[in-house]
């Protein structure tokens, strides 16, 4: 990958870091003067080729894995939830949140059980 695209990288992380989210007019305005816009698709791919982020299918919001994923956790931190519980209170699509529960069980951090409960491993069930 160029240097100039590591730069570009570095930068759209910063800002997600920052805010959590991006959308598309948030992460244009990331380049900079005579920086070509198809640069910032190609950082996007090297992003979410290594699980940094997650693009939101629907309104192609880019959010960052770190957040999303404690997001979740503190939805699950007083207790087990079903599927249902975490897509109204999660602050993102259930699609996203899906994505994440994956990881999160493929880590061993969650487990979902039976009714499509979820809860973080080792916490006792209420």
């Amino acid at each position: 990958m160029p240097g100039n695209l590591l730069v570009l990288v570095d930068r759209i992380r910063s800002a997600l870091e920052d805010a959590g989210t991006l959308t598309r007019d948030d992460l244009l305005a990331l380049l900079t003067d005579g920086e070509d816009p198809s640069h910032l698709d190609r950082a996007l791919l090297f992003l979410h080729g290594r699980e940094a982020i997650l693009i939101d299918a629907i309104d192609r919001t880019v959010h960052l894995r770190a957040h999303l994923t404690n997001a979740v956790l503190l939805l699950l931190a007083y207790g087990p939830l079903s599927l249902e519980q975490l897509a109204q209170r999660a602050p993102v699509d259930m699609a996203l949140v899906c994505d994440v529960l994956g990881w999160l069980e493929r880590e061993g951090r969650v487990r979902i059980l039976p009714g499509d409960v979820v809860e973080i491993r080792g916490k006792t069930r209420h």
